[in-house]
């Protein structure tokens, strides 16, 4: 046999092998898409509807707070407390959360410990973070 002849079947097998690579990664790539498609659906977020979600729950759960606060009942504020952390979160809120979650416990702990300071301040947080998110009103 003449190495001409060798080189050429060796490139021939060389190419059916590679091609055949590629033509099963392309149907196990199809198969794991077919699969996690739904499932990837199924999960994924739709960012208009947590974001609108969230503002009506926090309205809501402020005005509440707002309705409360001249009055004692650590149980209401407990709970208060437990629905804005249950709340779904959207990126661009974390920081309001996270402040709104320490002015209900600054709350709680005034109610608990009669800390006047306590209950200023966490008046005040909830105070600039409805000056500075109006539909918060």
């Amino acid at each position: 046999m003449s190495s001409n002849f060798k080189i050429a079947v060796s490139a021939v097998l060389l190419v059916s092998v590679f091609s055949g690579m590629i033509v099963w990664i392309n149907l196990n790539m199809f198969a794991l898409q077919k699969s996690f498609g739904p499932l990837a659906e199924k999960n994924a977020v739709d960012l208009v509807k947590l974001d609108n979600d969230y503002r009506a729950s926090l309205k809501s759960i402020v005005s509440r707070y707002e309705n409360l606060k001249d009055q004692s009942p650590v149980e209401q504020f407990s709970g208060l407390r437990n629905e804005l952390l249950s709340l779904r979160t959207p990126a661009k809120f974390r920081e309001l959360h996270i402040n709104l979650v320490f002015a209900f416990d600054q709350r709680i702990e005034s109610i608990k410990t009669g800390d006047q300071q306590k209950k200023v301040a966490s008046d005040a947080t909830i105070s600039k973070a409805r000056s500075e998110y109006s539909w918060l009103n």
